[in-house]
């Protein structure tokens, strides 16, 4: 097992150096001129003079390698820069301050994810064709098919404008987290419901399920102890996803309803042109993803014997 971990962590690091030199990259391919857009975020005419002293301030008239080793090295080291709209503001510092309503918002949406998907999609599987199940099939499809930021101005105008329930949004109220989380988990519930269906749905012609009834065990038992539990299994990597996707997507979410997480802090920085916290998302973004895959990978050669067997 350690040597698995060993193995992939390993493999890791070149797919974090792939994904750092993609950020680097990928700000710089952006045609307008970041010593121009510094001074012009900061109010001060760009001229010649200024243009030429802002781009040796930041570094952009050493050769590009040279730029993404200094970049990378003051990364490693936790200095994203400072941010172009507020010099006295470092990047590591806005993200520090926004990640914990992003990370507070995500984990309340996972958490109606799991208690959600997991008991409808067991019932649609025991209950296959029936009256429940054709209704939460529907409801699955239009979950599917509707936008996050529809269903969000959707729910703001129900439950806050009409019924007055719960805040239109921030973060300061009581109850102001629960119209974003619902919205955000509005698409993986749908995912779940149907992935642990048609999961349970399969291992229920498994010869080990009839062995299983053949020994008398009941019924109840051979579902949650059995097949409930084989059928998670495969979920496992779309769980992995489905985080990274969650402090993703909190993009559109955080914009509807004024939540001051990260996602609103990149919209904020790319209106601005603010390319140093752009940069840090993206970056983030990326080694979160490889994290999540990685952390995936572990939980799966721990819980499946095949793996650690090498079948």
């Amino acid at each position: 097992m350690k040597k698995y971990i060993i193995k992939r962590m390993l493999m890791a690091l070149p797919m974090m150096l792939a994904v750092s030199f993609v950020a680097f990259v990928l700000i710089n391919l952006i045609p307008a001129d970041p010593a121009e857009v510094a001074l012009r975020v900061n109010e001060i005419i760009p001229t010649e003079e200024a243009i030429e002293g802002m781009r040796e301030e930041l570094g952009l008239n050493k050769p590009y390698f040279q730029r993404y080793i200094t970049w990378l090295w003051d990364v490693l080291h936790l200095d994203f820069g400072n941010s172009y709209v507020n010099k006295d503001r470092t990047v590591l510092g806005e993200i520090t301050r926004s990640l914990p309503a992003t990370l507070e918002l995500a984990t309340a949406s996972l958490f109606i994810v799991m208690v959600v998907s997991i008991p409808v999609g067991v019932l649609c599987a025991v209950f296959k064709d029936s009256v429940f199940d054709r209704i939460v099939r529907i409801f699955i499809f239009i979950g599917t098919a509707m936008p996050n930021y529809w269903v969000g101005i959707l729910l703001i105008w129900l439950f806050s404008v009409k019924l007055d329930l719960v805040p239109t949004g921030g973060n300061r109220e009581a109850g102001a987290i629960i119209l974003p989380a619902i919205t955000l988990s509005l698409t993986y519930i749908s995912t779940y419901v149907r992935l642990i269906r048609n999961n349970m749905l399969e291992n229920m012609t498994e010869n080990y399920v009839f062995y299983a009834k053949v020994r008398g065990l009941q019924n109840r038992s051979i579902i949650l102890k059995h097949v409930l539990k084989n059928s998670l299994q495969s979920s496992v990597t779309a769980l992995g996803m489905s985080i990274v996707q969650l402090v993703s997507g909190t993009v559109v979410i955080e914009n509807i309803f004024s939540w001051p997480g990260i996602g609103r802090l990149c919209i904020t920085a790319i209106f601005n042109r603010d390319y140093p916290i752009i940069q840090a998302y993206i970056l983030m973004m990326g080694i979160l993803f490889i994290f999540c895959n990685l952390c995936v990978d572990i939980l799966h050669h721990k819980l499946d014997p095949r793996l650690r067997e090498g079948i």
